[in-house]
């Protein structure tokens, strides 16, 4: 099926304006892990849920209010508007993919539509994780405390559930893994928000998010922050060579925040590209260069993950760039007059 009206691919997106046939609604909270291809799989793929393709006339509107995570969703029927450079908020397309063509006719405030659309919803998810057969699972072992209940309140386990799907989805994509015989053989992951010291850790496919964080996060960027902190975890979680790390943590860790970064999810504090010692910095350091070796060897990270496979060797780079990494860091360096 030809996808109609293709959109724009936008460098990062956070908040947007729902523009694509719908009214607009403005402040919609979004992921980028819905760019495509994984927003066309879930928008324009033949639907194994329903026999049609979607409509142009037939659209859901998810309210500024409430945003991604528990959104107040009516139906309408309208024309599509102009194309927008702004990309459409996930929750709009997965709850059209699932409901498709026909508008149910209830109230949008009664409990059968809100059924309706937590059902529409859930086999979104599905469809989008279906391929890898994971399911996913937030447990708020912190409830009792500051970071746990702004955890809930401000964030909430529906929310982070599609958060971990999500970044499933799109590390896949960076991974060039678009089976699950091509990946870790994960099929759960869980996040558990627990009273620990410390932003975040990953052990085998679990996260654990400090509630002490969470409770700490300062500024207008809450989601921003919490959703960039699990980015990197997932791909922790689906990385390759970590009987590794201890002793080149610093690729790892750089592997992770390069999806982070590509995701649009860039922390306050990241140094800005061309800054760093060594490609050995780790963290937001060691992401800018893979993010220059990228453009120099296209599926650089992805190549890198899949050796891995077999532990870090140094030799990797020639393998991929036909560079050593000395060479490739003095050209990084070069490159923004370092």
């Amino acid at each position: 099926m030809s996808p109609p009206l293709a959109p724009p691919r936008p460098s990062h997106c956070h908040t947007c304006v729902a523009s694509w046939y719908s009214t607009p609604v403005t402040s919609v909270r979004t992921s980028p892990a819905l760019y495509p291809p994984t927003y066309r799989a879930l928008r324009w793929m033949p639907s194994p849920l329903v026999n049609a393709t979607p409509s142009m006339s037939s659209t859901v509107r998810v309210t500024a209010s409430t945003g991604f995570r528990s959104p107040s969703v009516g139906w309408s029927k309208s024309t599509p508007t102009s194309r927008s450079n702004r990309c459409p908020p996930a929750v709009f397309d997965a709850v059209f993919v699932a409901s498709n063509v026909t508008a149910p006719a209830i109230s949008p405030k009664s409990p059968d539509m809100k059924l309706h659309v937590a059902a529409a919803l859930l086999l979104a998810v599905t469809a989008s994780s279906t391929a890898g057969a994971v399911t996913y699972e937030v447990n708020n072992e912190a409830a009792s405390t500051a970071g746990g209940q702004r955890f809930d309140r401000e964030y909430g386990a529906d929310y982070a559930k599609q958060v971990l799907a999500d970044a499933s989805s799109f590390t896949w994509n960076i991974f060039n893994q678009p089976s699950a015989a091509d990946r870790s053989p994960v099929d759960t992951v869980v996040l558990a928000v627990r009273d620990v010291d410390g932003i975040a850790s990953t052990l085998g496919n679990t996260i654990t998010l400090g509630a002490g964080y969470v409770a700490g996060i300062t500024g207008n960027d809450f989601n921003t922050q919490v959703t960039g902190v699990l980015y990197h975890e997932v791909v922790h979680v689906w990385q390759w060579g970590l009987q590794d790390y201890a002793a080149h943590s610093w690729v790892y860790e750089g592997i992770a925040d390069f999806v982070r970064l590509r995701a649009g999810y860039i922390a306050a504090g990241w140094v800005q590209p061309g800054q760093g010692n060594s490609w050995e910095d780790s963290y937001s350091v060691t992401a800018r260069f893979f993010d220059y070796c990228d453009s120099v060897k296209p599926g650089f990270v992805a190549d890198l993950n899949g050796k891995l496979k077999d532990g870090y060797n140094v030799d990797y780079f020639v393998q991929i760039t036909g560079k050593t990494v000395q060479q490739l860091w003095q050209d990084y360096k070069a490159k923004y007059g370092n």
